[in-house]
């Protein structure tokens, strides 16, 4: 007989920020019987233990993926949508989740998001976890004006570190934009600036490795031990990234495919170029294939003699 699920049900709860000295009975009961439980517990129930459990064992109650995060009806609530068992839960935002907030990217069951005052947080909506990620400030290029109000980012100097080699033709385009510095608001950075935000697999506030997007193409990364955004060389401008089996893939405009891991001796991230070839079209997406492939994914505009569509191959 089929379990049914209700659809939807609000967990009370405060969201606040759990530190390692919270104790509860649930962090001294052994892994396999916490496993034991989450496989007979549904999606709502699964939650509601999950915010009564210590920060050593809420990672085996996390929801099965893949699960949503919408906007809740206020805005300091969220809904998680379990889309494996259909059901839906409200729960308390946490502050990082509050107010106008743009969420970057995700990994399990961490959100990187980006507020008004362009600042970056690790977000977890299902435990109500938070932790503030490097300021954008430590790029050299970009600086605070107004006390925050807004920033100024050297263009320049940006593109100087970016590219290590002479940028493909496509690249020429963006390259003849006129050079200098540039204003960017406070609460425009995280539409206009920041552009994409990719999390290592299991990440948490004390461990993790973290690649940035910004405008222009520049990509950065940061870790829980070096929590300075470092600007990453490339052969052009960053269209997508994503983070697969150990490694930060990125492609660029032009269509040149590279991995990038941290050096654990040296502390620094090297790259590896995997495709010399150019890769056509307009947008580029990368995708992680079931079989552990990492595919190019190519989006374009295609019209026909009844119908315009956009189309992907």
């Amino acid at each position: 007989m089929q379990r049914t699920c209700p659809r939807r049900r609000r967990v009370q709860r405060e969201p606040s920020t759990v530190t390692d000295g919270r104790r509860s009975l649930f962090h001294r009961l052994p892994p396999e019987l916490m496993v034991e439980i989450k496989c007979r517990l549904g999606f709502v129930d699964r939650h509601a233990l999950a915010t009564a459990c210590g920060t050593k064992s809420r990672h085996l109650m996390k929801p099965r993926a893949p699960w949503l995060v919408v906007p809740g009806g206020t805005l300091d609530t969220a809904t998680l949508f379990s889309v494996a068992e259909r059901c839906a839960v409200a729960v308390g935002a946490p502050r990082a989740m509050r107010g106008h907030v743009v969420i970057l990217g995700s990994s399990g069951a961490w959100l990187v998001t980006a507020d008004a005052t362009a600042t970056l947080r690790l977000a977890n909506p299902v435990t109500g976890e938070q932790a503030e990620l490097p300021a954008i400030t430590t790029i050299p290029f970009v600086l605070p004006l107004h006390s925050g109000a807004s920033f100024c980012v050297d263009v320049h100097a940006l593109e100087q570190t970016q590219f290590c080699a002479p940028p493909e033709p496509d690249e020429q385009i963006w390259r003849r934009i006129p050079r200098g510095t540039w204003t960017f608001a406070a609460g425009l950075m995280c539409r206009s600036f920041y552009r994409k935000a990719v999390l290592s697999a299991s990440p948490r506030p004390e461990c993790y490795a973290a690649m940035l997007l910004l405008h222009g193409g520049s990509a950065a990364f940061a870790t829980a031990e070096d929590p300075v955004w470092r600007l990453a060389s490339s052969h052009g401008n960053v269209e997508d990234a994503i983070y697969h089996s150990g490694f930060f893939y990125t492609i660029t405009r032009s269509g040149v495919v590279a991995a990038w891991r941290r050096d654990g001796s040296a502390g620094e991230f090297t790259v590896r170029w995997l495709v010399a070839d150019r890769v056509d079209g307009p947008h580029k997406y990368l995708a992680a294939a079931p079989d552990g492939r990492v595919l190019a994914v190519i989006k374009e505009w295609k019209e026909s003699y009844n119908q315009s569509k956009w189309v992907y191959k």
